[in-house]
């Protein structure tokens, strides 16, 4: 399948295919870089990943000896703390069918025995710094339905002790073979996802492009392990409806001064016919309607996360948001998705800034 550009006057101008040559620089530090190449939107249409990635190259120990034999090209959490193993392979390598494949289950069936809670923790703050990101914010911009970090981290050991875990081939090309393997694998194993994500490039005028496409994840093999999900995994949380509920968690969780400066913010939004909606443990400050995302989450920790994910950086949004940061002392980087304001509770000295924030982001709409 061509990818084509249409020009004004309606002509078109096919872009030629290319193919790696380098596998680490090309695959690896492509989807280290930038997470989104793992479509998140057709992996899960209804609730799409998110990503924090726990280690590039990570070091994986034969289970007889202890020795680190091999190595994981990329070992990522999504936002329901579900380890995700990513093995990349370009067109030219050959070893894209049986051999990758019992790689990758073996990889997996032994991952409790050399990765533990602690060590998963280290590994993501670690990749953090060396990307020069704050762990912190990266943590916040997934959304994660967890009480705290370490709970995140917990379940995600335990995630990997019960085989809940997703298996991702990433491929230029991907055989047929392996498509029917992987299907297959999929049809059977009731708690592991497998799936191939394909990453076809493509050049014109020196400007690369590539399209990301997700195969052998099936809906049928969708629909039931979102079941036996939703039966094992589901254990009881606050889930936060209204206001009501968000400011007793809040209160019951972080004490009296944050509930306090929630319901002042509260009131002052609803004077200004600001909307809120709610997810399990987070209050969106400002619903900004389907498909865009939310400027301000103030979790029940007390902590509020400014969102810049999605805004292009020379809009006026983005100004907005980097003018409203600067109350706090912060700034984005180039790679930034957001920022958590510190200390905790510092946004309680600022409700007339939130406020006057979100209702210029409503104006400018």
């Amino acid at each position: 399948m061509g990818i084509y550009i249409v020009d004004e006057s309606g002509n078109t101008q096919s872009l030629d295919r290319y193919h790696c040559s380098n596998e680490t620089k090309e695959l690896h530090e492509l989807v280290k870089l930038n997470h989104d190449m793992l479509p998140g939107d057709q992996i899960d249409p209804l609730n799409h990943r998110k990503w924090l990635l726990v280690k590039h190259e990570m070091p994986v120990k034969d289970p007889e000896s202890g020795s680190e034999r091999w190595s994981l090209d990329l070992f990522f959490l999504d936002q329901d703390a579900v380890p995700t193993f990513v093995e990349c392979k370009r067109f030219k390598d050959t070893r894209a069918r049986r051999e990758v494949v019992a790689q990758m289950i073996d990889y997996a069936a032994n991952s409790h025995v050399y990765l533990d809670s602690a060590l998963m923790r280290q590994y993501a703050e670690k990749s953090a710094e060396e990307r020069g990101l704050e762990f912190e914010d990266l943590f916040s911009g997934l959304e994660a339905d967890f009480n705290d970090v370490t709970e995140y981290f917990e379940r995600a050991s335990q995630n990997l002790k019960d085989g809940r875990v997703r298996l991702i081939f990433l491929l230029e090309d991907s055989p047929n073979a392996l498509r029917t393997m992987v299907t297959f694998l999929n049809n059977q194993m009731t708690r592991t996802e497998v799936m191939i994500v394909e990453l076809k490039f493509y050049v014109l005028d020196g400007l690369k492009v590539v399209r990301p496409s997700l195969y052998g994840y099936t809906e049928q093999a969708y629909v039931m392990k979102k079941e036996v999900v939703r039966k094992e995994t589901r254990s009881p949380s606050v889930l936060c409806v209204d206001d009501s509920s968000f400011l007793d968690a809040l209160e019951s969780k972080s004490g009296n001064r944050l509930r306090a400066c929630a319901e002042n913010l509260f009131k002052k939004l609803d004077e200004k016919r600001i909307p809120r909606t709610y997810a399990p443990q987070t209050a969106r400050l400002l619903d900004p309607g389907p498909g865009k995302k939310v400027p301000l989450i103030l979790g029940i920790d007390g902590v509020m996360y400014i969102n810049i994910s999605g805004m292009e950086r020379e809009g006026e949004h983005y100004a907005q948001a980097s003018n409203f940061a600067k109350n706090f002392g912060i700034e984005f980087s180039e790679t930034a998705h957001g920022k958590t304001i510190k200390p905790q509770d510092f946004w309680c000295d600022h409700i007339d800034a939130i406020v006057d924030y979100l209702q210029s982001l409503i104006s400018g709409a």
